[in-house]
């Protein structure tokens, strides 16, 4: 069967997001992504989690290429790409972390990716937060760097750019130190907060937090 909902017509497609997501998962499935500063275009094969994309070389997810942050992020059809026969264009855009270019197979693959992001993304909205943040570390343990961070379920996730494709480090958090981080952040985001790695550690100003 066809569909004939607009001039590009395509055979029916009763693909789910959900066929091949594994345990913890929300989506999975092959996309094919823009790299960024080029035109080259690459498949990936993407899986949604509760805070992220996260793409792979190929479906055993032993590879994985990069990892796309959706806190605050928002998925819609491309207004600079006209969709052509077997290529329906999508961004994914943050006010942070700029924009990335993809595009599904079918319409129906694209619509679902854009509902499922959106979804995750709104999830987020009530407890997600991003910014920088310095952070101690480096080959002599004593340097402060700054670190572009964002704190969603029970992570905090750091890289060195807000546009990096994938993150240099990742922090686990137990629930009391979540809700400790979730409060200072929450309210003291402005002041100049710092992150000690190796002992995990919380400071603003004067006032230690201990794990």
């Amino acid at each position: 069967m066809f569909c004939c909902e607009c001039t590009i017509c395509e055979p029916r497609d009763d693909w789910q997001i959900t066929n091949e997501a594994k345990n913890g998962e929300r989506g999975a499935g092959f996309l094919y992504k823009r790299a960024k500063n080029s035109a080259v275009w690459s498949k990936r094969y993407c899986v949604l989690t509760d805070t992220k994309l996260v793409y792979y070389l190929e479906r055993d997810r032993m590879v994985m290429k990069g990892e796309i942050i959706l806190a605050g992020a928002t998925a819609s059809m491309s207004s600079s790409r006209a969709n052509t026969k077997k290529k329906y264009f999508f961004n994914i855009s943050h006010p942070q972390c700029g924009v990335r270019e993809m595009y599904a197979k079918t319409k129906n693959r694209r619509l679902q990716w854009m509902e499922k992001i959106n979804d995750i993304s709104t999830d987020l909205s009530a407890h997600a937060m991003y910014g920088k943040l310095s952070k101690q570390g480096g080959m002599r343990h004593n340097t402060w760097q700054e670190r572009w961070c964002i704190c969603s379920g029970s992570t905090l996730d750091y890289f060195e750019q807000a546009t990096d494709n994938q993150a240099k480090g990742s922090i686990g958090m137990t629930l009391n130190i979540h809700s400790l981080l979730y409060i200072l952040l929450n309210a003291l985001f402005n002041l100049h907060l710092q992150w000690h790695s190796s002992h995990h550690k919380l400071y603003c100003r004067s006032a230690w937090c201990h794990r």
